[in-house]
């Protein structure tokens, strides 16, 4: 519903550091009156497990291949709530972690065995905490209903004060934020957190303040993947910037025929990164098709590269279907991996760019409201 909300690859993030002999074990202990109920456990490396709460206890021995989140989420919770959010353990060594879980709330989970999610979480659950005030400011202005409201009538005038209110806060939040992980990054340059956290944040900070924070980063990290994909990113916000010549790529589309960005050269193009799973991106889909229908005529054309994943290219052309996405779309169903997206430094979605008819950058991460205002001043001349 937000402009800046947006789906991260951050919880993904993983480095290689072991060998796949290694094991972690994750030693748990609940409340028994949460017997019988299921604890999930999943990484990127491919590691998808359950277990059944046995007299206020679980155990994982999962595979120990990358060093990084581990998630954790509970079938109760979920069910509770229509939906979770993921418990992540950030582990950087094969051992032992003990965790005391709350079933019901797993965000309440107590760790132990694991320094580096100690510094993880210290830092990264200040952030959650601040970015939920910023929700509950809303929500006490303008209710909880109309502020989680998946369908609002985003032309009234309440709406669009939600809009300057929550971006003003997000504004002044991220400041705070950039701070703090500047501080924690020069306190703690030798963590794989600093790293971890860095990757997370590669997109939203000064270009210069990245550099100079990569650079102070230990060598010891900085040739695992989340290092290398700090340095991808530098590279691609370089190749990416407003007043560049957008990157060129090719990919096929839903036919499978292949569709190359010189395409469109000739008109004012917006490249669209989203995912059919990513719902601040369906959310936004509306007032793109706003958009897209105002200036489709004058020369504006957009399009969508997809996130989807391997196998779902059904859900991928349902939400195409369903949101009205009449534009030309693309995808190699790889997630993140997306090349186009890897090309980008694409860390979150929704993000879009803005190119002249000479294929140049000239806006990005543009809302519906800041899309509309800028082709006004481009094609209506």
């Amino acid at each position: 519903m937000f402009k800046k909300i947006k789906i991260l690859i951050a919880i993904f993030s993983f480095v290689s550091l072991g060998s796949s002999a290694q094991t972690i074990k994750f030693d748990g202990t609940t409340d028994k009156k949460f017997d019988g109920n299921q604890i999930i456990i999943y990484n990127r490396s491919g590691l998808h497990d359950s277990a059944i709460i046995k007299n206020g206890t679980f155990v994982f021995d999962a595979p120990f291949k990358e060093a990084g989140l581990f998630m954790f989420y509970s079938q109760l919770e979920s069910k509770n709530k229509g939906g979770y959010s993921p418990f992540g353990v950030l582990v950087t060594a094969p051992g032992i972690i003990h965790m005391n879980a709350d079933a019901e709330n797993f965000a309440n989970t107590k760790v132990t065995g694991s320094e580096e999610n100690n510094l993880y979480h210290n830092f990264s659950d200040k952030s959650n905490n601040a970015q939920q005030k910023i929700i509950d400011e809303l929500e006490k202005k303008y209710g909880k209903e109309y502020v989680m409201n998946r369908n609002p009538d985003t032309a009234s005038t309440k709406y669009k004060q939600l809009l300057e209110d929550y971006q003003n806060l997000s504004n002044a939040n991220e400041k705070i934020q950039l701070e703090r992980l500047k501080q924690f990054i020069q306190a703690n340059p030798a963590a794989f957190a600093s790293v971890f956290l860095l990757n997370n944040y590669a997109t939203n900070m000064d270009l210069n303040e990245l550099e100079n924070l990569y650079t102070s980063l230990s060598p010891k990290y900085k040739n695992t993947k989340s290092g290398k994909s700090i340095a991808s990113v530098i590279e691609a916000r370089k190749i990416t910037a407003i007043g560049k010549i957008a990157p060129g790529f090719s990919l096929p589309d839903t036919s499978g025929n292949i569709v190359n960005l010189s395409d469109f050269r000739g008109s004012y193009l917006l490249i669209d990164f989203w995912a059919s799973w990513c719902g601040p991106c369906r959310a936004a889909n509306p007032g793109l098709v706003k958009v897209y229908n105002k200036y489709k005529n004058k020369g504006f054309k957009i399009l969508g590269v997809s996130l989807d994943r391997s196998g779902q290219k059904d859900s991928w052309l349902n939400a195409i279907h369903k949101d009205g996405l009449v534009w030309a779309q693309i995808s190699d169903l790889k997630f993140w991996d997306n090349k186009v997206a890897v090309l980008y430094g694409i860390k979150a979605i929704p993000t879009n760019f803005l190119l002249d008819p000479q294929g140049k950058i000239v806006a990005r991460d543009l809302s519906e409201e800041d899309l509309n205002q800028k082709l006004a001043g481009l094609l209506n001349k």
